[in-house]
């Protein structure tokens, strides 16, 4: 049991992506953040203390809350101390245990771990201020190491619930009496409240991939509910590739065969579209409703996988920028050289007409080549929002006038197809600008005149966010394939004097507010982007 509860464990740190480095980085940083562990256990149980869905299990007094306050201290100085061995993994087994003992709804295992993440996070930027690499760096590895933890937890839990079961089942067989049929239909409402209660993705599914049970959080993270996917097909719902429908169905096979499986990723879609990411433990039920079922749990780790990509999009970013900062510094001398000289020799040669547009061709060779350090030294600079309360569509308007050169001798128009009356967002006005400004230009240019662009802007929800989408249209001839698939590339152009940037920078401003911009393509005529945002910006600057 030790061994393998070890191996479970080290093939979720593969899976997160841990390494050795990150064990060295929180155990050096220990001693530091120790002086603020206190704070952080008082502010935990304080928080436990204000709940009666959790302060109803502490039920040994003063003298049982200290005693968990110091295992909880001990429990932080462990996630600082850079040994996370089998001894380790075996103590955070039996805390899941536990819960399971004293019937601790699970939501509130997240709760807390979220609530300590934050804390603790907080504690980092405190003793590393300023937006450091090393800061950083540390929350991230905090942050997979405290997921590492809710992941064993959570397996334990799931252990003893198919334990349950399997002893229900039991029950059930030897079932010859009265007095055992009561006993069974108790065990039963019991498992029926842990399935309830599960703050995971719980899927029972035969083999042929029916779906048997689909639990309360399940029907709240797809949007689908129960009712309506009882003995539908799951992949038909869920899975998108061909290709992974068969990797899930061999993992079914093999769970059904006798090897659970621990750790197995994929993406789902939901009832909207939106596409998550989860993480996978599978186990074998001999008889659920009379044949030989799988019940597979998953934890939802969208948000990990998402910070996990923007650390390494950063850090490419990062390197990018420098490069052009150095190449602009050292060119820039060279291109001041030679425009002196080229002015200074169009001086000479003013009864030349055909050697004077030479001049000015080079010329504008050499505006591209500035313009293009510009704008790839923006595109690789951090972004930093300014953000406040600001009305979209008077940002799409704004954005229209301040195009009145671009416009000048051209017949277009900007037309809103919704009412004036939509709620305000949380962004920063000068980024959406750009935004906008990129889309619009893109829309000239794809359009002869008359141009018509069609604006129209409502309420959404994106990842789960009360939001606000701009849908912005033309009646140009619309994209290609190619153009559909590449259009926020990097350097991805369809225009002479482009530099395939202005998309690419679209699509980090809106990322970084917490939003996302795609194609439309259902756009019966020309082309059409969606812009999301999130009313109450971006998380990271709410926590």
């Amino acid at each position: 049991m030790r061994d393998t509860l070890f191996e479970r464990y080290q093939g979720l740190q593969a899976y997160v992506g841990w390494t050795e480095d990150d064990a060295r980085r929180l155990a050096s940083a220990g001693p530091v953040l120790a002086a603020f562990f206190t704070d952080v256990v008082e502010d935990f149980y304080a928080e436990i203390d204000r709940h009666e869905e959790t302060r109803h299990v502490l039920t040994g007094g003063a003298s049982q809350q200290e005693r968990l306050k110091r295992s909880l201290l001990g429990w932080l100085h462990e996630l600082f101390g850079g040994r996370y061995d089998v001894a380790y993994v075996e103590r955070r087994w039996r805390v899941g245990h536990r819960h399971f003992e004293i019937g601790l709804d699970q939501a509130f295992t997240n709760a807390a771990a979220s609530r300590l993440k934050r804390r603790l996070a907080e504690t980092v930027d405190r003793v590393f201020p300023g937006d450091s690499a090393a800061g950083r760096a540390i929350k991230v590895s905090l942050e997979l190491i405290i997921d590492l933890d809710l992941a064993i937890i959570q397996d334990a839990y799931q252990t003893e619930f198919v334990r349950l079961r399997e002893e229900t089942e039991r029950a059930a067989r030897l079932a010859e009496t009265q007095q055992i049929q009561e006993a069974l239909a108790i065990s039963e409402q019991a498992l029926r409240a842990v399935l309830q209660a599960a703050p995971c993705m719980i899927v029972i599914l035969n083999r042929e991939g029916t779906i048997r049970y689909f639990s309360p959080y399940a029907e709240e993270l797809t949007g689908y509910a129960a009712e309506e996917l009882l003995g539908a097909d799951y992949f038909s719902h869920f899975i998108t590739s061909a290709e992974l429908a068969a990797a899930i169905r061999a993992e079914l096979a093999q769970t059904l065969a006798g090897t659970p499986t621990v750790g197995f990723t994929n993406p789902i879609r939901g009832r909207d579209g939106v596409q998550r990411w989860m993480v996978w433990n599978t186990q074998r039920i001999a008889d659920y409703q009379q044949e030989p079922a799988v019940l597979a749990v998953g934890q939802d780790i969208t948000a990990l996988r998402q910070a996990q990509n923007r650390v390494v999009q950063n850090e490419r970013l990062a390197a990018i920028g420098e490069m052009m900062a150095g190449l602009a510094h050292e060119s820039r001398n060279a291109l001041q050289r030679s425009q002196a000289c080229l002015e200074m020799l169009a001086l000479e040669i003013t009864d030349r007409p055909q050697a004077l547009r030479l001049v000015d061709r080079i010329q504008n060779a050499q505006d591209s080549l500035h313009q293009l350090y510009e704008e790839v030294r923006d595109y690789a600079a951090p972004i930093r929002l300014e953000l406040g309360e600001h009305n979209l569509r008077r940002i799409m308007e704004d954005t229209w006038d301040n195009l009145l050169v671009e416009r000048q001798g051209r017949i277009a128009s900007l037309v809103f197809e919704s009412s004036p009356g939509i709620p305000k967002a949380r962004v920063d006005a000068r980024a959406i600008e750009q935004v906008f400004r990129n889309i619009l230009e893109n829309a000239l240019t794809a359009s002869a005149d008359p141009v018509e662009i069609r604006v129209r802007t409502s309420e959404t929800a994106f990842d789960s966010r009360a939001s606000l989408a701009v849908s912005i249209g033309d009646n140009g001839p619309g994209l290609d394939a190619e153009t559909r698939t590449r259009i926020f590339e990097p350097f991805f152009t369809t225009k002479t004097k482009g530099t395939g940037l202005g998309m690419a920078i679209a699509k980090r401003l809106v990322e970084a507010h917490g939003g996302s911009i795609s194609l439309d393509a259902s756009a019966a005529r020309g082309a059409e982007i969606v812009v999301i945002v999130p009313r109450d910006g971006p998380l990271e600057a709410r926590s």
